[in-house]
């Protein structure tokens, strides 16, 4: 076990030599960093062992994919797009400002209402049996309109913080901040936003030195430990007696047992490879609305996975749905050659994406958001991935339509 650790370290270590940079809140480094988080901390955390840590030839598979990362990301850091910049139109910005923040405010007063205006009550109660109970009646695409407002939110923030009133500024700041701590169900939603100014900080003050990241890591792990118990309704269970216990036992990503348990089906021909189907045939299916195809099939590749592992589809707390990374989605699709793909289509994706909101003025949240983002997206799936970077792409199009003019 100590030799794996080591491999493991030194490929990662040479990886963040190859993308060696001062600035360390770069889509590179956020990479590695976070296959770090998923994958080689589990192997060093006495507290949660796992029967994949002592499959040589599946760690093999994990080195690989790690090398994978570095060679893709590396050649699309070559992609450049057009230089042309973009300046904010601001005749009509205040009034929106305005109007989202009463927004906001208004959803605030709502869920303080629904718990009696307790706020004690509101922070603490069960978030995942209120998600999982209500989920027939949820609406993702209700849930991303209001994702892509917060995010816009804080574009507007920055350009009043900047130019109109700081006050105003941490005061819309606090208002969304509140909103999330009150309607999140997923604890890196909450992270995402309370390190924008730790983000603002490194982009327009100071560069953040790599010690000062490092610590900032093990005090987002310690923040996503507590977390849980507050979003389970069980801060009882809180240890503060053994925090680095409590932390470690609650980081575990569950995903890469997936993984494994995909891999140690197909090793066995339990299962088969997908062979890119879902790519090519399921994913396209995604743009057709179920409306107007009453027998369109399920084309969720994680639903589909947990049928093919378990034989039937996610339906309540007893049958969850499975999640297997990118990783084991890539894998799962074509082997080594499928990861290969999989992440130089990624790699593509979001180096365009960057590059477009980069030439925005006060558009810099998108970017901030998208890259805290990247742990979740390494721990998801690529197809449930490449929907949400098309939908925010094109929320983006549309904002530097109406709100943008070119730089002369």
């Amino acid at each position: 076990m100590f030799v794996i650790i080591i491999i493991s370290f030194l490929i990662l270590f040479f990886c963040g030599i190859f993308f060696l940079k001062k600035n360390f809140f770069s889509l590179e480094f956020t990479i590695i960093i976070s296959f770090g988080l998923i994958y080689i901390l589990p192997l060093i955390n006495p507290y949660a062992f796992k029967s994949w840590q002592t499959d040589t030839k599946f760690l093999v598979i994990i080195w690989i994919s790690l090398i994978i990362v570095c060679l893709t990301v590396s050649y699309n850091g070559r992609l450049k797009i057009s230089n042309i910049r973009h300046e904010l139109k601001t005749k009509y910005i205040s009034h929106i400002f305005i109007l989202i923040s009463i927004f906001f405010l208004y959803q605030i007063f709502n869920i303080l209402k629904l718990n009696n205006f307790n706020v004690i009550q509101a922070l603490v109660r069960n978030r995942i049996s209120e998600y999982l109970d209500d989920a027939e009646n949820f609406s993702d695409l209700t849930m991303k309109l209001i994702s892509i407002l917060q995010v816009f939110y804080l574009v507007l923030i920055l350009y009043f913080y900047q130019k109109k009133s700081k006050l105003l500024g941490v005061l819309g700041y606090l208002n969304l901040l509140f909103f999330i701590i009150l309607i999140t169900h997923t604890r890196f939603i909450l992270l995402s936003y309370l390190l924008m100014p730790v983000f603002y900080y490194n982009e327009y003050i100071k560069r953040i030195k790599f010690k000062a990241l490092l610590f900032g890591i093990l005090l987002a792990a310690f923040f996503l430990g507590f977390t849980n118990f507050v979003r389970t309704g069980v801060t009882d269970k809180f240890n503060v007696d053994n925090p680095i216990k409590m932390t470690l036992e609650q980081v575990d990503i569950k995903s890469v047992d997936t993984f494994y348990l995909v891999y140690d089906k197909i090793e066995k021909n339990q299962i088969s490879f997908d062979y890119m189907q879902h790519y090519f045939i399921y994913l396209p299916m995604t743009f057709i609305p179920r409306q107007f195809w009453t027998g369109k099939p399920i084309v969720s590749y994680f639903w589909r996975l947990t049928k093919i592992v378990k034989g039937n589809y996610p339906g309540g707390k007893n049958n969850p749905v499975l999640t297997s990374t990118i990783f084991g989605e890539a894998y799962h699709q074509g082997g080594v050659i499928g990861m290969f793909l999989v992440f130089l289509m990624y790699g593509i994706l979001a180096r365009s994406y960057i590059y477009f909101i980069d030439k925005l003025d006060y558009m810099k949240p998108f970017i901030w958001v998208f890259l805290i983002h990247i742990p979740m997206d390494l721990r998801g799936g690529f197809s449930s991935l490449f929907i949400s970077y098309l939908t925010m792409f094109l929320v983006v199009l549309m904002i530097k339509i109406f709100l943008f003019r070119k730089i002369i």
